[in-house]
């Protein structure tokens, strides 16, 4: 699918290899969420991690976004303290797959995850009364979130799925916002030529014009969350690149 952002209107970003978050943790509907950008925004942007929840990068990508979107910026806290113990990854012995299949099974479930977004974005709109238009971007499993609560019903007015895990095709024909699949190398080739082209012939022309399929093919999957290798040039650069694209289609359609 053909970016309709233009690479020269994407914002300019700084990234910092050793970063200091420039946010504060607030409580809404019993959440702990990492809050950053201005309470008085017209534009927010709720943001899922990944397993691996509040990580620096993560935390400097939500900074960013609101800086070079002039957003609020919100992360809830959806394992509540209790995220994928990054030490256990790759889970590549016996016990390290029985923790994480466990942990997808409960604490990462996706209805149940769902259902909390749906309940925190209530209360965040009460709270946060100057915001006219909320998107929501989700990294890995954040992803999958993102995409599932972009439906019918939903409250936002644009979507991404940043290197998705659990990409699933037919995930895009329920999407009712423009959305971004910004993928990496890593994820199922035949998935994301799949979402693209259920995208390209979505029935609601809104998602159909102004959806984006993006493959960083130097990139791995999670460089611009919790895996993100900010020490590297290389993957600092793709780090800053995938941000601007992001910020740049944000702001088209925030």
């Amino acid at each position: 699918m053909a970016d309709t952002c233009c690479p020269s209107a994407a914002p300019k970003v700084n990234v910092e290899v050793n970063y200091t978050p420039k946010g504060a943790y607030e409580t809404y509907c019993g959440f702990k969420n990492y809050v950053t950008g201005s309470k008085h925004a017209k534009r927010a942007v709720l943001s899922i991690y990944d397993i691996f929840g509040y990580f620096p990068q993560t935390l400097q990508g939500a900074d960013i976004l609101a800086e070079a979107l002039d957003a609020l910026v919100v992360i809830p806290d959806l394992f509540k303290g209790e995220p994928y113990d990054y030490s256990l990854f790759p889970p590549d012995s016996a016990e390290k797959k029985a923790i994480f299949q466990e942990f997808w099974k409960t604490k990462a479930d996706f209805g149940k995850n769902q259902a909390a977004i749906r309940q925190i974005t209530g209360a965040l709109k009460d709270e946060f009364k100057s915001v006219e238009k909320w998107a929501i971007i989700g990294y890995c499993w954040g992803g999958k979130i993102a995409t599932l609560v972009s439906g019918e019903g939903g409250i936002f007015a644009a979507s991404a799925q940043i290197h998705p895990a659990a990409l699933d095709p037919t995930d895009a024909l329920a999407l009712t916002t423009p959305h971004f699949c910004y993928a990496s190398k890593d994820e199922p080739a035949e998935a994301v030529a799949k979402f693209e082209e259920n995208l390209k012939s979505h029935s609601n022309p809104v998602v159909r014009e102004r959806s984006i399929v993006d493959i960083k093919r130097d990139m791995f999957h999670g460089w611009m969350a919790a895996r993100a290798k900010l020490d590297d040039e290389t993957y600092r650069k793709g780090y800053q690149e995938g941000y601007e694209k992001v910020a740049a289609f944000l702001s088209k359609n925030l």
